[in-house]
């Protein structure tokens, strides 16, 4: 069962780096096409 925990964990703090990365990503993009128009 521990075992078991830390992975959820582990997956809860990927897919949380993964969004936050995927906002940034999009906030850039949205800059750069504001920024060329």
């Amino acid at each position: 069962d521990g075992v078991r925990r830390v992975l959820d964990i582990l997956k809860r703090e990927l897919v949380y780096d993964m969004a936050c990365c995927g906002l940034t990503s999009i906030d850039q993009i949205n800059k750069d096409i504001l920024y060329k128009h």
